[in-house]
């Protein structure tokens, strides 16, 4: 009876430890891909605004988001004022592949320079919804 008592409880034991260590396994492979998402997901908490004179005319229009060009058309926006970049200006600011063409980067460059451009907090992230035409 002893010996099927010390048997099962060595049994109980190294199962007890195999649970534990695929427990551990799985916490460093979460800790990862948790890790990961935060990482390659962090950009997406700034967008780029350009400071810009709310004319068609300006040279930066073409710059702009299309729902920010479409506000300047329509009139909503007629001051010198943070508007929102186009998706190709935000991907050159946080330095990934773009389509800009070299005188859009240099115009980018030279807003960079003059401080008239920048990213900032993205809030439109938390308060708007997801849709290509709010």
């Amino acid at each position: 009876m002893k010996k099927l008592f010390k048997k099962r409880q060595k049994a109980s034991k190294s199962f007890k430890r195999l649970c534990k260590m695929g427990l551990y396994i799985n916490l460093i492979f979460l800790c990862i891909f948790l890790g990961s998402v935060a990482y390659l997901g962090f950009p997406a908490f700034k967008q780029t605004y350009i400071f810009v004179e709310a004319n068609r005319n300006s040279p930066a229009y073409d710059l702009l988001s299309r729902a920010e060009q479409r506000k300047i058309r329509t009139g909503q926006i007629t001051e010198k004022t943070w508007l929102l970049a186009n998706s190709e200006v935000d991907q050159y600011m946080k330095q990934k592949y773009n389509r800009l063409s070299e005188k859009q980067r240099t115009l980018v460059d030279d807003l960079v320079q003059k401080g008239e451009i920048e990213l900032k907090f993205n809030s439109n992230f938390f308060l708007n919804g997801d849709s290509k035409s709010p």
